[in-house]
């Protein structure tokens, strides 16, 4: 990686500005893959991209009841 100081005043470099902007873009296409994938495939493509990204592999989504109430019971009334 290339680290680039900037002085006060100095206008930054149009090159490092337009890496930037494809970054970004690439960004938000990965992000729209994901959300149409969901869409698409429900539950299957969330389990695919929370194995993918989390490392964990998921058989179910429910948390169950007695979970949610533990978790409830350790959280302030306000």
């Amino acid at each position: 990686m290339r680290v680039v100081k900037m002085l006060d005043g100095q206008k930054p470099d149009a090159q490092l500005l337009s890496r930037e902007s494809a970054f970004e873009s690439d960004a938000i296409k990965a992000a729209m893959d994901i959300v149409v994938a969901v869409r698409e495939r429900g539950d299957d493509a969330l389990r695919e991209y929370t194995r993918q990204f989390d490392k964990v592999n998921l058989e179910d989504f429910r948390v169950p009841d007695e979970q949610i109430r533990a978790a409830a019971r350790q959280v302030d009334d306000e």
